[in-house]
Protein backbone atom coordinates (compact mmCIF):
# COMPACT_ATOMS: atom_id res chain seq x y z
CA UNK A 1 0.00 0.00 0.00
CA UNK A 2 1.54 3.57 -0.37
CA UNK A 3 1.63 6.12 1.98
CA UNK A 4 1.07 9.75 0.88
CA UNK A 5 2.32 12.26 3.21
CA UNK A 6 0.60 15.59 2.03
CA UNK A 7 3.02 18.52 3.97
CA UNK A 8 2.46 21.43 2.74
CA UNK A 9 3.31 24.00 2.28
CA UNK A 10 2.11 27.42 4.16
CA UNK A 11 -0.82 29.23 2.13
CA UNK A 12 -0.95 26.56 -0.34
CA UNK A 13 -4.49 25.66 0.44
CA UNK A 14 -4.14 23.11 2.81
CA UNK A 15 -6.96 24.35 4.85
CA UNK A 16 -9.71 23.66 1.71
CA UNK A 17 -7.91 20.32 1.11
CA UNK A 18 -8.13 18.93 4.70
CA UNK A 19 -11.78 20.29 5.07
CA UNK A 20 -12.40 18.34 1.65
CA UNK A 21 -10.88 15.28 2.99
CA UNK A 22 -12.60 15.06 6.39
CA UNK A 23 -15.94 15.72 4.26
CA UNK A 24 -15.63 12.70 1.98
CA UNK A 25 -13.70 10.30 3.69
CA UNK A 26 -16.22 8.07 2.71
CA UNK A 27 -15.97 8.70 -0.72
CA UNK A 28 -11.88 8.47 -0.46
CA UNK A 29 -12.25 5.00 0.80
CA UNK A 30 -14.78 3.69 -1.51
CA UNK A 31 -11.83 4.71 -3.87
CA UNK A 32 -9.18 2.58 -1.99
CA UNK A 33 -7.56 5.92 -0.65
CA UNK A 34 -7.60 5.27 2.96
CA UNK A 35 -7.51 8.33 5.69
CA UNK A 36 -6.85 7.09 9.77
CA UNK A 37 -8.96 8.55 11.57
CA UNK A 38 -6.42 8.92 14.58
CA UNK A 39 -5.62 12.75 15.21
CA UNK A 40 -7.81 13.61 12.39
CA UNK A 41 -9.69 16.87 12.78
CA UNK A 42 -12.32 18.40 10.45
CA UNK A 43 -10.10 21.62 9.01
CA UNK A 44 -6.63 20.64 10.36
CA UNK A 45 -5.76 17.13 8.72
CA UNK A 46 -3.73 15.05 11.12
CA UNK A 47 -2.23 18.08 13.06
CA UNK A 48 -3.31 16.65 16.66
CA UNK A 49 -0.88 13.36 16.17
CA UNK A 50 1.83 14.53 13.74
CA UNK A 51 2.21 17.97 16.02
CA UNK A 52 3.61 15.88 18.93
CA UNK A 53 4.29 12.66 17.68
CA UNK A 54 3.05 11.29 20.59
CA UNK A 55 4.36 7.53 20.76
CA UNK A 56 1.13 6.03 22.03
CA UNK A 57 -0.90 7.83 18.82
CA UNK A 58 1.87 6.97 16.85
CA UNK A 59 1.35 3.55 18.11
CA UNK A 60 -2.38 3.70 17.29
CA UNK A 61 -1.32 4.94 13.58
CA UNK A 62 0.63 1.95 12.70
CA UNK A 63 -1.83 -0.15 13.93
CA UNK A 64 -4.67 1.66 12.18
CA UNK A 65 -2.43 1.56 8.63
CA UNK A 66 -1.32 -2.49 9.03
CA UNK A 67 -5.41 -3.30 9.23
CA UNK A 68 -5.89 -0.80 5.51
CA UNK A 69 -3.22 -2.27 3.91
CA UNK A 70 -4.25 -5.74 5.32
CA UNK A 71 -7.78 -4.79 3.70
CA UNK A 72 -6.59 -4.34 0.74
CA UNK A 73 -6.65 0.00 0.15
CA UNK A 74 -4.81 0.96 -2.73
CA UNK A 75 -3.29 3.51 -1.03
CA UNK A 76 -3.68 5.80 2.50
CA UNK A 77 -3.04 9.80 3.44
CA UNK A 78 -1.43 11.81 6.00
CA UNK A 79 -2.12 15.39 5.85
CA UNK A 80 -0.52 18.12 8.13
CA UNK A 81 1.16 21.14 6.80
CA UNK A 82 3.11 21.64 9.70
CA UNK A 83 5.35 18.77 8.03
CA UNK A 84 7.02 20.78 6.24
CA UNK A 85 8.50 22.07 8.75
CA UNK A 86 9.96 18.77 10.98
CA UNK A 87 13.69 18.45 11.75
CA UNK A 88 15.04 15.61 10.37
CA UNK A 89 14.73 13.67 13.99
CA UNK A 90 11.49 14.39 13.39
CA UNK A 91 10.76 12.92 10.14
CA UNK A 92 12.94 9.52 10.90
CA UNK A 93 10.79 9.47 14.44
CA UNK A 94 7.84 8.95 11.70
CA UNK A 95 9.12 7.22 9.09
CA UNK A 96 10.52 4.74 11.48
CA UNK A 97 7.32 4.08 13.27
CA UNK A 98 5.02 3.38 9.78
CA UNK A 99 4.41 0.22 8.66
CA UNK A 100 4.62 0.74 5.22
CA UNK A 101 7.75 1.30 3.38
CA UNK A 102 6.25 2.74 -0.06
CA UNK A 103 6.19 6.07 1.51
CA UNK A 104 5.52 9.15 -0.91
CA UNK A 105 5.81 13.07 -0.69
CA UNK A 106 3.12 15.42 -1.69
CA UNK A 107 4.16 18.95 -1.51
CA UNK A 108 2.43 22.22 -2.74
CA UNK A 109 5.25 25.24 -3.47
CA UNK A 110 4.21 29.01 -3.57
CA UNK A 111 6.71 31.49 -5.48
CA UNK A 112 8.92 32.70 -2.63
CA UNK A 113 8.32 36.65 -3.57
CA UNK A 114 4.71 36.12 -2.75
CA UNK A 115 4.50 33.69 0.03
CA UNK A 116 6.97 36.28 1.73
CA UNK A 117 4.15 39.28 1.77
CA UNK A 118 1.44 37.10 1.79
CA UNK A 119 2.55 34.90 4.53
CA UNK A 120 3.95 38.22 6.54
CA UNK A 121 0.08 39.53 6.33
CA UNK A 122 -1.13 35.94 7.34
CA UNK A 123 1.58 35.96 10.19
CA UNK A 124 1.03 39.60 11.39
CA UNK A 125 -3.42 38.55 11.22
CA UNK A 126 -2.86 35.87 14.13
CA UNK A 127 -0.12 36.03 15.88
CA UNK A 128 1.08 39.92 15.34
CA UNK A 129 5.13 40.64 14.05
CA UNK A 130 8.23 42.60 14.97
CA UNK A 131 8.38 43.91 11.84
CA UNK A 132 6.08 46.65 10.34
CA UNK A 133 5.05 47.42 6.53
CA UNK A 134 7.53 50.58 6.96
CA UNK A 135 10.32 48.01 7.86
CA UNK A 136 10.62 46.54 4.39
CA UNK A 137 10.59 49.53 2.82
CA UNK A 138 13.63 50.92 4.89
CA UNK A 139 17.25 51.31 3.54
CA UNK A 140 19.62 48.65 4.06
CA UNK A 141 21.57 50.68 6.61
CA UNK A 142 19.36 50.35 9.19
CA UNK A 143 18.78 47.65 11.23
CA UNK A 144 15.82 46.69 11.05
CA UNK A 145 15.82 47.60 7.61
CA UNK A 146 18.36 44.68 7.92
CA UNK A 147 15.94 42.55 9.68
CA UNK A 148 13.01 43.37 7.32
CA UNK A 149 16.02 41.97 4.31
CA UNK A 150 16.45 38.84 6.03
CA UNK A 151 12.89 37.99 6.60
CA UNK A 152 12.59 38.24 2.65
CA UNK A 153 14.96 35.53 2.93
CA UNK A 154 14.21 33.22 4.71
CA UNK A 155 15.16 29.71 4.85
CA UNK A 156 12.16 28.18 5.86
CA UNK A 157 11.38 29.27 2.39
CA UNK A 158 14.46 27.45 0.64
CA UNK A 159 12.26 24.30 -0.86
CA UNK A 160 15.63 22.84 -1.66
CA UNK A 161 16.70 22.19 1.97
CA UNK A 162 13.42 21.59 3.14
CA UNK A 163 13.04 18.36 0.43
CA UNK A 164 16.90 17.59 1.87
CA UNK A 165 15.57 16.39 4.76
CA UNK A 166 12.66 14.48 3.41
CA UNK A 167 15.17 12.98 0.97
CA UNK A 168 17.33 11.47 3.62
CA UNK A 169 14.17 8.90 4.11
CA UNK A 170 11.87 8.74 1.13
CA UNK A 171 13.48 7.21 -2.15
CA UNK A 172 14.29 9.05 -5.48
CA UNK A 173 11.35 9.71 -7.83
CA UNK A 174 8.53 9.37 -5.48
CA UNK A 175 8.10 13.38 -4.66
CA UNK A 176 4.95 15.29 -6.20
CA UNK A 177 5.92 18.45 -6.99
CA UNK A 178 3.06 20.87 -7.33
CA UNK A 179 3.19 24.71 -8.09
CA UNK A 180 0.43 26.74 -6.19
CA UNK A 181 -0.37 29.49 -8.52
CA UNK A 182 -4.32 29.06 -9.69
CA UNK A 183 -3.69 29.28 -13.40
CA UNK A 184 -1.18 25.85 -13.11
CA UNK A 185 -3.79 23.72 -10.98
CA UNK A 186 -6.42 21.70 -12.33
CA UNK A 187 -9.34 23.25 -13.37
CA UNK A 188 -7.63 26.47 -11.41
CA UNK A 189 -8.82 24.53 -7.97
CA UNK A 190 -6.54 23.27 -5.68
CA UNK A 191 -9.08 20.61 -4.68
CA UNK A 192 -9.20 19.22 -7.80
CA UNK A 193 -5.56 19.44 -8.00
CA UNK A 194 -5.09 17.44 -4.89
CA UNK A 195 -7.05 14.65 -6.13
CA UNK A 196 -5.48 14.47 -9.53
CA UNK A 197 -2.14 14.20 -7.66
CA UNK A 198 -4.12 11.30 -6.29
CA UNK A 199 -5.14 9.54 -9.14
CA UNK A 200 -9.09 10.97 -8.66
CA UNK A 201 -11.64 13.52 -9.92
CA UNK A 202 -14.83 14.52 -7.91
CA UNK A 203 -17.75 13.08 -9.28
CA UNK A 204 -21.80 14.14 -8.69
CA UNK A 205 -21.14 12.16 -5.19
CA UNK A 206 -17.83 14.15 -3.95
CA UNK A 207 -18.85 16.87 -1.80
CA UNK A 208 -17.91 20.52 -2.39
CA UNK A 209 -17.32 22.12 1.38
CA UNK A 210 -18.98 25.30 1.52
CA UNK A 211 -17.10 28.00 0.82
CA UNK A 212 -15.91 29.99 3.78
CA UNK A 213 -13.93 33.54 4.02
CA UNK A 214 -11.05 33.82 5.59
CA UNK A 215 -9.37 37.42 4.22
CA UNK A 216 -6.03 38.27 4.55
CA UNK A 217 -5.13 41.67 5.71
CA UNK A 218 -4.15 44.19 2.98
CA UNK A 219 -1.76 46.19 3.14
CA UNK A 220 -3.98 49.84 4.31
CA UNK A 221 -4.87 47.41 7.25
CA UNK A 222 -1.46 46.07 7.70
CA UNK A 223 -0.34 49.66 8.40
CA UNK A 224 -3.03 50.33 10.65
CA UNK A 225 -2.11 46.98 12.90
CA UNK A 226 1.28 47.71 13.10
CA UNK A 227 0.35 51.64 14.26
CA UNK A 228 -2.12 49.31 16.74
CA UNK A 229 0.82 47.09 18.12
CA UNK A 230 3.10 49.88 18.69
CA UNK A 231 0.81 51.45 20.59
CA UNK A 232 1.16 50.34 24.35
CA UNK A 233 -1.80 52.67 25.47
CA UNK A 234 -4.48 50.68 22.71
CA UNK A 235 -7.92 50.03 24.71
CA UNK A 236 -9.45 48.36 22.16
CA UNK A 237 -8.19 44.09 22.71
CA UNK A 238 -6.02 42.93 19.65
CA UNK A 239 -7.98 40.13 18.57
CA UNK A 240 -11.28 43.00 18.20
CA UNK A 241 -9.01 45.39 15.94
CA UNK A 242 -7.85 42.18 13.80
CA UNK A 243 -11.53 41.03 13.45
CA UNK A 244 -12.70 44.58 12.61
CA UNK A 245 -10.24 45.27 9.51
CA UNK A 246 -11.35 41.80 8.20
CA UNK A 247 -14.65 42.58 8.74
CA UNK A 248 -13.88 46.06 6.34
CA UNK A 249 -11.50 43.84 3.90
CA UNK A 250 -14.36 41.14 3.82
CA UNK A 251 -17.21 44.04 3.15
CA UNK A 252 -15.53 46.33 0.92
CA UNK A 253 -13.41 44.54 -1.20
CA UNK A 254 -9.33 44.80 -0.34
CA UNK A 255 -6.96 47.57 -1.21
CA UNK A 256 -3.47 47.00 -1.54
CA UNK A 257 -2.19 43.61 -2.31
CA UNK A 258 1.30 44.32 -2.10
CA UNK A 259 4.03 46.21 -0.32
CA UNK A 260 7.50 44.70 -1.85
CA UNK A 261 9.35 46.93 -4.29
CA UNK A 262 10.20 45.49 -7.79
CA UNK A 263 13.84 45.81 -7.12
CA UNK A 264 13.27 43.61 -3.61
CA UNK A 265 11.39 41.11 -5.54
CA UNK A 266 14.14 40.89 -8.06
CA UNK A 267 16.66 39.81 -5.17
CA UNK A 268 14.09 37.56 -3.51
CA UNK A 269 13.83 35.49 -6.61
CA UNK A 270 17.99 36.00 -7.92
CA UNK A 271 18.28 34.72 -3.63
CA UNK A 272 16.17 31.30 -4.21
CA UNK A 273 16.96 30.67 -7.87
CA UNK A 274 19.68 28.32 -7.69
CA UNK A 275 18.15 26.46 -5.28
CA UNK A 276 14.65 25.90 -6.70
CA UNK A 277 16.62 24.98 -9.81
CA UNK A 278 17.79 22.15 -7.55
CA UNK A 279 14.85 20.72 -6.64
CA UNK A 280 14.51 18.57 -9.67
CA UNK A 281 17.80 16.69 -8.99
CA UNK A 282 17.24 16.50 -5.07
CA UNK A 283 13.76 14.44 -5.34
CA UNK A 284 15.56 12.50 -8.43
CA UNK A 285 12.65 13.04 -10.99
CA UNK A 286 11.95 15.07 -13.94
CA UNK A 287 10.15 18.41 -12.85
CA UNK A 288 9.17 21.20 -14.80
CA UNK A 289 11.43 24.54 -13.94
CA UNK A 290 9.26 25.89 -11.17
CA UNK A 291 8.17 29.30 -11.15
CA UNK A 292 8.94 30.29 -14.54
CA UNK A 293 5.89 33.05 -14.98
CA UNK A 294 6.07 34.08 -11.33
CA UNK A 295 2.75 36.25 -10.23
CA UNK A 296 3.10 39.76 -10.69
CA UNK A 297 4.08 40.82 -6.83
CA UNK A 298 5.54 43.68 -6.42
CA UNK A 299 4.66 47.39 -6.25
CA UNK A 300 5.59 51.05 -6.51
CA UNK A 301 3.28 51.99 -3.39
CA UNK A 302 4.96 53.58 -0.59
CA UNK A 303 3.91 54.84 2.69
CA UNK A 304 3.52 58.50 1.34
CA UNK A 305 1.31 57.22 -1.88
CA UNK A 306 -0.66 54.68 0.83
CA UNK A 307 -1.73 57.53 3.38
CA UNK A 308 -5.29 59.03 1.48
CA UNK A 309 -6.18 54.84 1.70
CA UNK A 310 -4.73 54.21 5.25
CA UNK A 311 -6.75 57.59 6.15
CA UNK A 312 -9.78 56.68 4.92
CA UNK A 313 -9.24 52.80 6.14
CA UNK A 314 -8.89 55.02 9.85
CA UNK A 315 -12.24 56.44 9.78
CA UNK A 316 -14.23 53.97 8.59
CA UNK A 317 -12.20 51.55 11.70
CA UNK A 318 -12.82 54.61 14.17
CA UNK A 319 -16.91 54.47 13.45
CA UNK A 320 -16.59 50.70 13.53
CA UNK A 321 -15.07 50.10 16.83
CA UNK A 322 -17.39 52.26 18.41
CA UNK A 323 -19.73 48.92 18.28
CA UNK A 324 -18.45 46.98 20.92
CA UNK A 325 -17.41 43.23 20.14
CA UNK A 326 -18.86 40.59 22.09
CA UNK A 327 -16.90 37.15 22.29
CA UNK A 328 -17.84 33.75 22.41
CA UNK A 329 -17.12 32.11 26.15
CA UNK A 330 -18.27 29.58 28.08
CA UNK A 331 -20.38 30.82 30.50
CA UNK A 332 -22.13 34.27 29.53
CA UNK A 333 -20.50 37.93 30.68
CA UNK A 334 -21.83 38.46 34.27
CA UNK A 335 -23.20 41.94 33.34
CA UNK A 336 -23.95 44.04 30.11
CA UNK A 337 -21.14 46.60 29.52
CA UNK A 338 -22.09 49.99 28.95
CA UNK A 339 -21.53 50.13 25.18
CA UNK A 340 -23.67 47.70 24.36
CA UNK A 341 -26.76 49.24 26.02
CA UNK A 342 -28.28 51.46 23.30
CA UNK A 343 -31.58 52.75 24.20
CA UNK A 344 -34.10 52.27 26.70
CA UNK A 345 -31.83 51.67 29.36
CA UNK A 346 -31.33 53.35 32.87
CA UNK A 347 -29.71 52.98 35.88
CA UNK A 348 -26.67 49.87 35.61
CA UNK A 349 -25.01 48.43 38.56
CA UNK A 350 -24.81 44.54 38.77
CA UNK A 351 -27.05 44.30 35.35
CA UNK A 352 -28.62 47.11 33.42
CA UNK A 353 -32.33 48.56 34.20
CA UNK A 354 -34.25 48.44 31.55
CA UNK A 355 -37.01 51.86 30.78
CA UNK A 356 -40.46 52.00 29.35
CA UNK A 357 -41.26 49.29 27.08
CA UNK A 358 -38.31 48.95 24.76
CA UNK A 359 -35.21 47.93 25.42
CA UNK A 360 -32.03 48.06 22.47
CA UNK A 361 -28.88 46.17 22.45
CA UNK A 362 -25.81 46.36 19.69
CA UNK A 363 -22.93 44.66 19.56
CA UNK A 364 -20.30 42.59 16.79
CA UNK A 365 -19.13 39.30 17.03
CA UNK A 366 -15.75 38.48 16.09
CA UNK A 367 -15.68 37.97 12.18
CA UNK A 368 -14.79 34.19 12.26
CA UNK A 369 -18.29 33.55 12.64
CA UNK A 370 -20.20 34.64 9.96
CA UNK A 371 -17.38 32.68 7.65
CA UNK A 372 -18.90 29.70 8.34
CA UNK A 373 -22.05 29.41 6.55
CA UNK A 374 -23.87 26.81 8.00
CA UNK A 375 -22.76 28.14 11.44
CA UNK A 376 -25.34 29.75 14.00
CA UNK A 377 -25.09 32.08 16.78
CA UNK A 378 -26.75 32.01 20.00
CA UNK A 379 -27.71 34.79 22.27
CA UNK A 380 -28.24 34.20 25.91
CA UNK A 381 -29.78 37.07 28.07
CA UNK A 382 -30.74 36.63 31.87
CA UNK A 383 -32.08 38.91 33.95
CA UNK A 384 -35.12 39.17 36.76
CA UNK A 385 -38.73 41.22 36.78
CA UNK A 386 -40.10 43.17 38.64
CA UNK A 387 -43.43 42.91 40.54
CA UNK A 388 -45.79 40.58 38.16
CA UNK A 389 -43.20 41.11 35.24
CA UNK A 390 -42.81 37.42 33.99
CA UNK A 391 -41.63 37.78 29.63
CA UNK A 392 -40.09 39.69 26.86
CA UNK A 393 -40.38 40.06 23.18
CA UNK A 394 -37.38 39.45 21.83
CA UNK A 395 -36.21 40.32 18.45
CA UNK A 396 -32.64 39.75 16.73
CA UNK A 397 -32.03 41.58 13.29
CA UNK A 398 -35.24 41.64 13.16
CA UNK A 399 -36.14 37.97 13.35
CA UNK A 400 -39.07 37.29 16.16
CA UNK A 401 -38.37 34.57 18.87
CA UNK A 402 -41.85 35.52 20.69
CA UNK A 403 -41.93 36.08 24.40
CA UNK A 404 -39.16 34.43 26.74
CA UNK A 405 -38.73 34.13 30.17
CA UNK A 406 -35.52 35.79 30.74
CA UNK A 407 -35.24 34.85 34.27
CA UNK A 408 -33.88 31.55 32.99
CA UNK A 409 -31.53 30.99 30.07
CA UNK A 410 -33.25 30.30 26.74
CA UNK A 411 -32.36 28.25 24.07
CA UNK A 412 -34.76 29.23 21.72
CA UNK A 413 -32.78 32.53 20.65
CA UNK A 414 -30.70 30.92 17.57
CA UNK A 415 -30.10 32.09 14.24
CA UNK A 416 -28.39 31.39 11.32
CA UNK A 417 -24.57 32.70 10.96
CA UNK A 418 -25.29 34.49 7.46
CA UNK A 419 -27.88 36.63 9.31
CA UNK A 420 -25.54 38.70 10.52
CA UNK A 421 -26.01 42.37 9.40
CA UNK A 422 -23.13 44.42 8.24
CA UNK A 423 -19.31 43.81 10.15
CA UNK A 424 -20.79 40.87 11.80
CA UNK A 425 -23.37 42.99 13.83
CA UNK A 426 -26.37 41.86 15.95
CA UNK A 427 -29.00 44.03 17.54
CA UNK A 428 -31.47 42.53 20.00
CA UNK A 429 -34.54 44.37 20.57
CA UNK A 430 -36.48 43.46 23.82
CA UNK A 431 -40.32 44.38 23.97
CA UNK A 432 -41.54 44.58 27.70
CA UNK A 433 -44.86 43.38 29.14
CA UNK A 434 -46.06 45.82 31.99
CA UNK A 435 -48.49 44.41 32.93
CA UNK A 436 -48.29 45.87 36.60
CA UNK A 437 -46.60 49.44 36.74
CA UNK A 438 -43.62 48.72 39.06
CA UNK A 439 -42.65 51.08 41.34
CA UNK A 440 -39.28 52.64 40.44
CA UNK A 441 -36.20 50.94 41.36
CA UNK A 442 -34.71 54.53 41.58
CA UNK A 443 -36.17 57.96 42.03
CA UNK A 444 -36.85 59.64 39.10
CA UNK A 445 -36.19 56.69 36.82
CA UNK A 446 -39.08 55.83 34.87
CA UNK A 447 -41.15 52.37 34.78
CA UNK A 448 -38.54 49.63 34.86
CA UNK A 449 -39.91 45.61 34.05
CA UNK A 450 -36.33 43.34 33.47
CA UNK A 451 -33.53 43.73 35.17
CA UNK A 452 -30.62 42.20 32.71
CA UNK A 453 -27.88 40.79 34.64
CA UNK A 454 -26.19 38.26 31.99
CA UNK A 455 -25.35 38.41 28.37
CA UNK A 456 -23.27 35.88 26.13
CA UNK A 457 -23.29 34.27 22.62
CA UNK A 458 -21.74 30.69 21.49
CA UNK A 459 -21.67 29.70 17.74
CA UNK A 460 -22.43 26.25 17.01
CA UNK A 461 -21.69 24.32 13.74
CA UNK A 462 -22.70 21.19 12.56
CA UNK A 463 -19.64 19.71 11.46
Amino acid sequence: MKLILHIGTDKTGTTAIQMHVHANREWLLDRSVYVPLTGLGKDNGHSKLLSTLDPEGLSELAKELAGAQASGYNSALLSWEGMSYMSSQEIAKLINTLPLDNVWLLVYLREQADITQTGYLQELKTDGSLLTIEDFQRGALSLRGIRARMHCCSRTRNYARLLQRWMRVIQPGRVIVREFQRDKLVRESVVDDFLSSLGLSPDHHFCKVEHFSNPSLDVESAILLNKFDNNSSARLCRKAMSFSLQSLVDSEGPGTRYFLSPERVSAIRRHYRRSNAAIAGIIGTELSPLFQTPPDCATTDNLSSLSAQVEMRTRKLAALIEIPMLFATKKPHPRPSQGILTTGWGHIDEGAWSLGETSLLRFRLPFWMSTRPRGEVAVFLKGRYTKSNSRTQVKVNGVDFGWQNLSSFSREIRLPASSLGDNQTLEVELRHELQEPPPSPVPGMALSALWLRRIGIQFFHPD
